[in-house]
């Protein structure tokens, strides 16, 4: 289940597992940060913003950041795999 903040898009890309969001996961669910380490969501640097003239409505300036995943599935049972580069000598 994909919680606040985060965008599954799998049905516009083929349905490949991709998820976006903001960066550093900026405005998801709690339990996101919790299970990852080295996160520092910050608004000020990870928030989407326009800078917009009052009289003329023009937009002068904008910023828009996101962070692209992928989601996966960890299976408890394949803890090894092997990369082999010449399969004849791989056994």
């Amino acid at each position: 289940m994909i919680g606040d903040g985060m965008f599954a898009i799998s049905s516009c890309q083929f349905d490949a597992p991709i998820i976006l969001s903001w960066p550093h996961f900026l405005h998801a669910n709690q339990s996101y940060l919790n299970s990852l380490t080295g996160l520092t969501p910050d608004a000020e640097k990870h928030s989407f913003y326009f800078d917009v003239q009052p009289t003329t409505g023009t937009t002068l300036a904008a910023k828009a950041r996101i962070q692209v995943s992928i989601s996966s599935t960890f299976y408890a049972h394949v803890f090894r795999t092997k990369v082999c580069l010449k399969p004849d000598f791989c056994m």
